[in-house]
């Protein structure tokens, strides 16, 4: 019964092995890889990993950066309509100019 459950595991993992192969098209090497090759591809891999990390939190801090520069130039710009505009305007209505006199506004 256990031999036969292992032989039926060990069917299994082959058959998955074998649809990984098919799907991502890997080529058979039946040789086997050199540590020296296999410490580049994984410092390679770790580099392209830690670039891609990087970048994504450069992006994110600058989203929130650019989201908090947004909102803070929005106040200003509505403390400013709502407090100057209506000072000018009040200011423009209260000047009045002696006759014959130029006024530059």
């Amino acid at each position: 019964m256990m031999m036969m459950m292992m032989m039926t595991m060990t069917m299994l993992l082959l058959l998955q092995l074998t649809l990984v192969d098919e799907q991502f098209l890997l080529e058979d090497k039946s040789s086997v890889t050199s540590a020296a090759d296999l410490s580049v591809e994984s410092r390679t891999s770790a580099q392209h990993l830690l670039s891609h990390y990087v970048r994504m939190q450069g992006l994110a801090i600058s989203q929130a950066c650019l989201s908090v520069c947004l909102s803070v130039c929005l106040s200003v710009c509505l403390v400013c309509l709502s407090v100057c505009v209506p000072m000018q305007a009040l200011a423009r209505s209260q000047v009045t100019a002696p006759p014959g006199s130029v006024v530059v506004v």
